[in-house]
């Protein structure tokens, strides 16, 4: 029988010392997935984040901004831009005329415009039909957008990013593996998540598939 080298194929490797304490044993936790959620201008924006043509959920959703403002055309006409930032940055903008008279409030309610646009153009959010998302029950839009100062959507999770969360993971002197309980499916329920994603390894950079034994080799 050749001798197999299981190692992974990355250079990083966990700090890790053996323990014979019950309460050091090697265990994966499990996290829950779940895109960003933002209620702002009338209306409702969840994360559509996509990363090398795949849509990404988790805590890097939480790192999505919207902002709106808008210029004076005259005439009550207003020239509304709503801006999207992504880690402080800013990545997106969309631009929609409103018409403010004082009754109706407004002539011409852009929203199903913006979303139409942003559903259609954006990389970094969406704006889902109301009460068509799990977390947004019996929502209506507003009769006018609105202005608002820049605001950090909310609720992405899953699993860990930061440095100091990831080396408390303890699973052995080799990988740092997690279990991705769940996901959120197109309407933001809970499903399972593929194969391919349900276990997952932290590379040094990033977290990547981990399937047992795929990494082996003979030496």
């Amino acid at each position: 029988m050749p001798i197999l080298d299981c190692s992974p194929p990355y250079s990083y490797r966990p700090t890790f010392s053996s323990s014979g304490s019950p309460l050091l044993k090697s265990k994966a936790p499990s996290f829950f997935e779940h895109r960003s959620r933002l209620l702002a201008g009338g209306t409702f924006f969840r994360s559509n984040l996509i990363i090398s043509s795949i849509e990404v959920q988790g805590l890097i959703c939480n790192d999505i901004s919207v902002e709106s403002s808008r210029v004076s055309n005259g005439a009550g006409s207003y020239t509304y831009t709503i801006s999207v930032n992504f880690q402080g940055n800013p990545v997106e903008s969309y631009i929609v005329t409103q018409n403010e008279l004082a009754s109706p409030p407004c002539s011409n309610n852009p929203i199903d415009t913006i979303r139409n646009n942003i559903n259609l153009n954006s990389n970094y959010i969406s704006m889902p039909a109301r009460s068509t998302d799990a977390f947004d029950i019996g929502g209506t839009d507003d009769e006018c957008w609105s202005t608002f100062a820049e605001i950090s959507m909310s609720g992405g999770s899953g699993g860990p990013s930061d440095g100091a969360t990831i080396a408390t993971i303890r699973t052995g002197p080799e990988r740092t593996v997690f279990i991705l309980s769940s996901t959120e499916d197109a309407n933001g329920y809970s499903s399972d998540p593929p194969a391919e994603r349900k276990v997952q390894q932290w590379d040094g950079v990033t977290w990547i598939t981990y399937t047992p034994n795929a990494d082996c080799h003979p030496v």
